[in-house]
């Protein structure tokens, strides 16, 4: 009897990525920094301010995040926000689900978008 084939632990995310949003075709890029061989902190590179060290931890595949944020407003504002942000360790395919309880001068909502990160 043969041992199964031992799988490398997926690669934790380095240097810089480009995010491309596919329901819009919207792009922007985050800068990760390993914190460990399971974590790794992810912070926008594009001027941005929604994406500051986001700690991404590694469980049963994926790269998650989930914390508190500033969400923009069309209007250059800011609000308090609650974001769900999660990739796969090997295809880099994500969804990130962003919820505000009052946005932007109208009521809370939900967005969820799909997005995949390539390295730059």
């Amino acid at each position: 009897m043969t041992a199964a084939p031992a799988h490398a632990a997926p690669e934790v995310p380095s240097g810089r990525y480009t995010v491309l949003y596919t329901d819009s075709g919207t792009v922007t890029y985050w800068l990760f920094a390993p914190c460990g061989s399971d974590c790794t902190l992810a912070t926008s590179q594009d001027g941005g301010t929604f994406v500051i060290s986001w700690e991404f931890d590694l469980a049963n595949g994926r790269w998650t995040h989930s914390g508190a944020t500033q969400a923009p407003c069309a209007n250059g504002a800011s609000v308090p926000a609650t974001v769900d942000y999660s990739f796969d360790a090997v295809s880099l395919a994500g969804e990130g689900r962003t919820t505000t309880s009052d946005g932007c001068g109208g009521p809370g909502s939900t967005v969820t978008r799909p997005f995949r990160l390539t390295k730059a």
